[in-house]
């Protein structure tokens, strides 16, 4: 639905995958599409399916001394492999359930500013488990991600919500009959250090689970100069 002072929509999607393989038995994939070129590793890298399915919501205010936009989505994508978590199906590694995203601008005189606030779940991960990797080959194949009580656990844990607060200022000026914009921004406000993801680093041997950080706060400037 749209007018001259708002636009809302909603949306849903479904989508079945099919013939998908999985990629984390090997910790240092160089050329991945080499190993499908080998028969004896090819046959190593199980095949699945899966399905994605969600609901997508979306606000855009056009006028006001204060307008924006803000969105929800609402999103679920699980694999089934029958080689892997016992048979059962199991969240994706770059699932996210929730996600929301607002943005608020105003434009007092000749100033632009822009505040905006994202907030989703974390990535998922596998809590426990082993992991025995081959030495004869060099990507480095693990053979079995098996938990410690033998139970179907993939991916059944989230690392901490990603949350960010950025802020943007932009003054615009006319000078020399052209027209300027001096910009500043500020991406992670409050420098809140989000988890982007886990990946495992071999360690002298063993393989140690390692978390991987977004940027913290981070500030830009910027000058466009438009004749």
């Amino acid at each position: 639905h749209e007018n001259d002072y708002w636009t809302a929509g909603v949306s849903t999607y479904y989508r079945k995958h099919n013939n998908l393989l999985d990629f984390s038995l090997l910790v240092k994939p160089m050329d991945p599409y080499k190993v499908l070129d080998e028969g004896s590793e090819k046959d190593n890298l199980p095949i699945g399916s899966g399905n994605s399915k969600g609901l997508e919501l979306f606000l855009h205010k056009k006028t006001g001394s204060i307008h924006g936009w803000l969105s929800y989505t609402f999103g679920r994508t699980e694999h089934l492999f029958p080689d892997l978590n016992n048979g059962k199906p199991f969240f994706s590694d770059y699932d996210r359930t929730h996600e929301f995203k607002t943005v608020a601008i105003t434009s007092p005189g000749t100033w632009d500013i822009a505040l905006s606030w994202i907030y989703s779940s974390g990535m998922t991960y596998t809590p426990k488990g082993r992991k025995i990797k081959s030495n004869e080959s060099p990507y480095v194949l693990i053979y079995s991600i098996v938990p410690e009580d033998s139970s179907a656990n993939r991916n059944t844990e989230r690392l901490d919500p990603i949350q960010r607060i950025d802020l943007s200022i932009t003054k615009h000026l006319e000078l020399f009959s052209s027209h300027w914009e001096l910009g500043f921004s500020i991406f992670n406000l409050f420098n809140k250090k989000n988890i982007s993801h886990t990946k495992f680093v071999d360690s002298e041997g063993n393989m140690l689970p390692t978390e991987v950080h977004m940027l913290g706060i981070t500030s830009t400037f910027h000058i466009r100069l438009s004749l």
